[in-house]
């Protein structure tokens, strides 16, 4: 047990991040209305689209556990509103398309999103940094396993699994996969998640949207 009464300057630092996390798992019991990624909790149903900039800002908030005067614990909640780009993956890949084709066409896919973090439209909304670019597989020729209501383990393809699990008809059927790699802790062995490009958005603000008022509300200081 953590008597709070007895926190003080010299406290060690897991005691305050201990209750923290309690804090936040409490807060996160809502998760019908909050989502949570990047350290920061969002309310879903407050996204707005922002016109012009085709972009989407995410009024959200951070928290955290600081010892103030009197040693007395506060816990206090951060505004962090977050700007995410409307552009989907997909899009940015249409554009380096219309400009670029054969090995440079490839060349530029993977200079301009591996490396980089996108926000998956669908499911908990998680963000993923992708690893790698295959462009020999799609929805249609790449299988995956997965189990069903039943707990039956089944083999199928991407674009029926997106079916399956979230209702979602990927649209063009020959477009690449965005790759994820995991570790597998149990046989030490690698394993991978496929990504759809139409299905994520790129994060953060390019800087290119003209908008200055919603840029203002972007970078709101802490309160």
């Amino acid at each position: 047990p953590i008597n709070l009464n007895s926190i003080n300057e010299s406290s060690p630092h897991i005691v305050k991040t201990i209750i923290e996390t309690i804090m936040k798992n409490i807060i996160y019991t809502n998760n019908n209305i909050l989502r949570f990624h990047s350290g920061s909790f969002y309310k879903s149903n407050e996204s707005m689209f922002i016109p012009g900039d085709n972009g989407i800002l995410l009024p959200g908030f951070t928290t955290s556990v600081q010892l103030r005067r009197n040693n007395k614990l506060f816990y206090l909640i951060n505004t962090n509103n977050k700007y995410i780009s409307g552009i989907s993956a997909y899009d940015q890949l249409q554009r380096i398309r219309s400009t670029y084709n054969g090995e440079l066409f490839y060349q530029k896919c993977k200079d301009e999103f591996i490396g980089k973090s996108f926000l998956a439209k669908y499911g908990a909304y998680r963000v993923y940094k992708v690893d790698d670019i295959t462009f020999d597989k799609n929805c249609i020729n790449t299988e995956i396993t997965m189990y069903d209501k039943d707990g039956k383990q089944l083999t199928t393809s991407i674009k029926h699994y997106y079916k399956l699990q979230y209702d979602i008809d990927i649209k063009d059927k020959q477009q690449p996969l965005f790759i994820k790699y995991y570790n597998n802790n149990n046989n030490n062995s690698c394993c991978c998640c496929y990504l759809i490009p139409e299905l994520l958005f790129m994060c953060g603000n390019n800087n290119k949207g003209n908008n200055n008022e919603y840029k203002k509300r972007v970078t709101t200081p802490k309160e």
